[in-house]
């Protein structure tokens, strides 16, 4: 996977050109790719600029950071959601299990 991150570069150039930047399908696309390529601050830099994040962005962003083994940011992230689905819940509850961790803090608005 990390040998498709110098083409991702080319695409989200190629996307910043066109003026698509803050297209939700793209950006999660951008954030998706550089998750996998191992590139947290790229996939940051893209979770920042959104105009409009839904659940999935905000659940790629955390997922990038689980597989980083980044679990303060991503249960950071995650305590910040607006909105947390199945999918969100079962993300951390997945990677403080993988990780054998527990955090004893209280998730606002849950």
């Amino acid at each position: 996977m990390l040998s498709l991150c110098p083409n991702g570069r080319e695409i989200h150039a190629h996307i910043q050109k066109c003026g698509h930047f803050h297209d939700t399908f793209l950006g999660n696309c951008l954030i998706h790719m550089y998750g996998n390529c191992e590139s947290l601050e790229e996939a940051n830099y893209v979770f920042e600029k959104m105009h409009h994040p839904n659940v999935f962005t905000w659940n790629i962003m955390i997922k990038a950071y689980v597989q980083d083994g980044n679990l303060d940011d991503a249960f950071i992230l995650f305590a910040k959601m607006p909105q947390k689905d199945g999918v969100s819940w079962n993300t951390m509850m997945s990677a403080f299990v993988q990780n054998h961790s527990s955090h004893n803090v209280k998730i606002p608005g849950s």
